[in-house]
């Protein structure tokens, strides 16, 4: 079986897959650069069947063939994949946009990993309103003081 998927790391930390003695990195994107690797579908389906990778959205599938459009509605959570899988352009649009929906679209994300994506991209665009640094600071659960959280690195 040669057939490959291809899978897209959009958060800015680099992740790892061991299979088979054969190591998969993906970088972790940068700025509007998505990292991004195809691998065979024979890893993708360990890591369906014993990881919480695509539920947690570690990982992305590029749904641009009939195959990854077929195994992507075949993920056990779906839910939950589709909840934690935001782009950075996705988030930009969340984090900009009213608080309120910004507010429901957070709480929809379970993954610490996700969680942290959401930071770094709020950082990065620099959100500034203070409620919605509030709400972000108590939705991370953080006990540091806004003001930290949000300093520049």
């Amino acid at each position: 079986m040669d057939e490959k998927i291809t899978l897209l790391r959009y958060s800015n930390i680099p992740f790892t897959v061991n299979y088979d003695n054969k190591k998969y990195v993906w970088a972790g994107s940068k700025g509007s650069i998505i990292s991004k690797k195809a691998i065979p579908v024979e890893v993708y389906d360990y890591l369906t069947s014993f990881t919480t990778t695509f539920e947690d959205g570690e990982l992305i599938v590029e749904e641009s063939t009939e195959l990854a459009k077929e195994l992507v509605e075949n993920i056990v959570d779906k839910e939950a994949y589709e909840n934690n899988a935001v782009s950075k352009e996705d988030l930009i649009k969340i984090l900009n946009g009213n608080i309120n929906k910004m507010k429901s679209e957070l709480e929809k994300i379970t993954c610490d990993t996700t969680k942290r994506f959401v930071l770094a991209t709020a950082k990065e665009i620099k959100v500034s309103n203070a409620n919605k640094q509030k709400f972000i600071k108590e939705w991370l659960g953080s006990t540091l003081s806004i003001e930290d959280l949000f300093e520049e690195e």
